[in-house]
């Protein structure tokens, strides 16, 4: 620790107590709120402007008429994209689930979609998907581990002893409602590689640059600007509530250069949890829990506690202190811990 004898502060004694362990846990609580809160009003902003910008509509416009195109998918009454399934069930009006099924589904499945991947993706795909869809009616049972589908030559068909109209909701719902949607729909994202490609380039926009960037300007707005006015212990809104101030060795408000550094080290902890289940911040939670000065990562690797600054002030410079002390003609301040650092 830096000898504070330059100012010749020997006599009085200002004490700096660590304040208490729930205060800095609600102080954290605050800040993490008052985070998620920014990302969110921020992500809804920034969304907003992206998706209505001319290259996005376009991407989304191109992916949606592929999708109706596969006849895999429908426009509703009011114009949004509904999975076939969905749309039969909110907006086609079939007395019965045989309708369904043999009006619907089974053309869809057996004729028009195969002719789209055979058009869009070509002829090896098709193959692929109608030999894969022939494997799907030779496993699949119901309930009771029947048969929905029997051999037949070269394929398989509905299985007489269940394919009747009382049992038509199953093969509905559980036979070509799944194949549509766990074979079908994946043979659409797929193979087709324009789509493939335009869905790529949304989610990248989504993902490596909507989100991360919200998450950046967020964290900036909740742990580095309010310290920038909260100069005299570099506090954040959580802290400043509860009256948590930083001081590093010297017993002084961290100077401008280890804030920004404790900064930056705080939001690489952010930035990798993200990735990795939260281990890094489970790590520095334990390592402030635990620690003899309960200091997080950050702190002990730049020497930096957290004070109750209720009721003793936090100096920025010994200077200051000195002049602080002669302006109430009081004898110099000696500062001490209640634990040294």
């Amino acid at each position: 620790m830096e000898e504070i004898e330059k100012v010749e502060i020997v006599q009085n004694t200002v004490e700096y107590s660590q304040p208490k362990f729930w205060h800095t846990i609600v102080a954290r609580f605050i800040d993490l709120f008052i985070f998620f809160l920014s990302a969110l009003i921020i992500f809804s902003v920034a969304n907003t402007i992206v998706v209505s910008t001319a290259w996005h509509k376009d991407a989304d416009n191109r992916c949606n008429q592929i999708r109706l195109d596969s006849t895999l998918f429908y426009k509703d009454l009011n114009g949004e994209l509904k999975f076939i399934n969905e749309f039969i069930d909110t907006n086609v009006n079939y007395p019965t689930y045989t309708a369904k099924v043999e009006t619907f589904l089974v053309p869809v499945i057996e004729t028009s979609f195969p002719a789209f991947l055979e058009s869009e993706c070509g002829a090896d795909v098709k193959e692929k998907y109608l030999t894969d869809y022939k494997e799907f009616k030779k496993n699949i049972k119901n309930q009771n581990g029947v048969n929905y589908f029997i051999s037949s030559g070269d394929d398989y068909v509905q299985n007489p002893a269940i394919y009747a109209s009382e049992n038509m909701k199953d093969y509905y719902n559980n036979v070509y409602t799944v194949f549509l949607k766990d074979y079908a729909q994946g043979y659409l994202v797929t193979y087709h590689k324009v789509l493939n490609g335009l869905t790529s380039e949304l989610s990248f926009i989504f993902f490596v640059v909507e989100i991360p960037l919200c998450l950046f300007v967020a964290f900036i707005l909740t742990y580095f600007v309010p310290p920038l006015f909260f100069k005299r212990g570099r506090k954040t809104l959580g802290s400043a509530l509860y009256k948590i101030s930083l001081m590093d060795e010297r017993l002084l408000s961290p100077t401008f250069p280890r804030f920004l550094a404790r900064t930056a080290i705080v939001f690489g902890v952010f930035a990798v949890s993200i990735f990795t289940f939260g281990i890094p911040l489970l790590l520095s939670f334990t390592l402030k829990a635990f620690s003899k000065m309960h200091q997080n990562f950050a702190d002990y690797m730049l020497k930096i506690v957290e004070i109750d600054s209720s009721k003793t002030k936090v100096y920025l410079t010994y200077d200051e202190a000195k002049i602080s002390e002669l302006s109430d003609h009081k004898k110099p301040v000696d500062f001490k811990m209640e634990r040294p650092l």
